[in-house]
């Protein structure tokens, strides 16, 4: 919900108490201070019984809401940026979706790779992901893609519908749902799935001529390249773009993370950021520790520093 300065006492007060039950270290006293008036002050007009300019604190209310909406807010779109493994990895997808092709993209965790892709899926029409599990088969990607495209398994499908049949006539019917549209399918995990379940995604590619891109572990890229590589040629042959992402992190990108919720820090900042995203973990990691110490700041009200990413980091660690 949007707020603003203006609101009027009772959404103003519901809007306050919310507040505090999801931000539990902000006391009733802190949040006075924040807005420059007394404790007593503040607890009277949450009563009701405050005698002064009931108008004015509402006012300064608004603004004390309004101020942390936007600090959650900047907070939440840190979930995603362009970094350079994300540009590259939306290259592939791009590309793939406008010629219809498969594609791949590799790397290893912590890079951003689901991040990308549930980027990517919110940001465009009819695109559809499922994460693949451990020995995923033909009918088992192929049921979770069902799934993800009606928002029922096969057997509400089938009962919602008052029809019967196995999982060859689900397929048949997904094969129905998707021919002749603009629908894309994405596969994260895809280095789970045995090859009978690749097959099936570039089966419904090819027969409904929708594309399909797949994200996984570096082990994706040695199952269709191995000792095996033969039996994927069909997948190879219509894989028209791939990338394999490295862990190369630029300052740039570290700076482009730190403008997004509205900070700014100082070269060793930067430094020992960029370091951890290429340590083991990545970006995931150095995510975690930027997030524990950014909540620590703006809880102080001041900017960051180096000492407080060592403490963060050593807070987690603990953890």
């Amino acid at each position: 919900m949007m707020l603003n300065n203006s609101l009027n006492d009772n959404t103003a007060k519901e809007a306050l108490k919310n507040f505090q039950k999801r931000n539990k270290n902000w006391s009733q006293s802190k949040i006075a201070q924040a807005m420059s008036v007394s404790p007593a002050a503040l607890s009277q007009w949450l009563l009701g019984k405050y005698n002064g300019d009931s108008e004015t604190l509402g006012k300064k209310v608004g603004k004390f809401l309004q101020l942390r909406f936007a600090q959650e807010t900047a907070f939440l779109n840190f979930e995603y940026l362009k970094t350079h493994q994300s540009r590259q990895a939306l290259a592939v997808l791009t590309y793939a979706r406008v010629h219809r092709s498969l594609g791949k993209i590799i790397g290893g965790a912590g890079l951003g790779k689901t991040t990308t892709l549930r980027h990517f899926r919110d940001s465009n029409e009819s695109v559809f992901l499922v994460t693949a599990k451990t020995g995923y088969g033909k009918y088992d990607i192929l049921e979770d893609i069902f799934t993800e495209i009606t928002e029922k398994d096969w057997d509400e499908y089938k009962e919602h519908k008052g029809i019967q049949g196995g999982k060859k006539k689900m397929e048949r019917l997904l094969h129905k749902m998707l021919a002749g549209t603009d629908a894309m399918i994405l596969v994260d995990e895809a280095h789970k799935l045995r090859y009978q379940g690749l097959e099936a995604c570039r089966e419904l590619s090819d027969e409904c001529n929708v594309p399909c891109v797949f994200c996984g572990s570096e082990e994706l890229l040695n199952q269709t390249s191995g000792k095996y590589a033969s039996r994927y040629q069909q997948i190879r042959s219509r894989e028209l773009m791939r990338c394999v992402l490295k862990n190369e992190v630029e300052a740039m990108d570290i700076n482009m993370m730190l403008e997004s919720i509205k900070t700014t820090a100082q070269k060793d900042v930067v430094a020992f950021l960029k370091k951890k995203a290429e340590g083991e973990g990545h970006y995931r990691t150095m995510a975690a520790i930027l997030r524990t110490a950014i909540n620590m700041v703006q809880q102080e009200g001041r900017d960051l520093t180096l000492d407080d990413l060592v403490a963060a980091e050593r807070t987690l660690m603990v953890a």
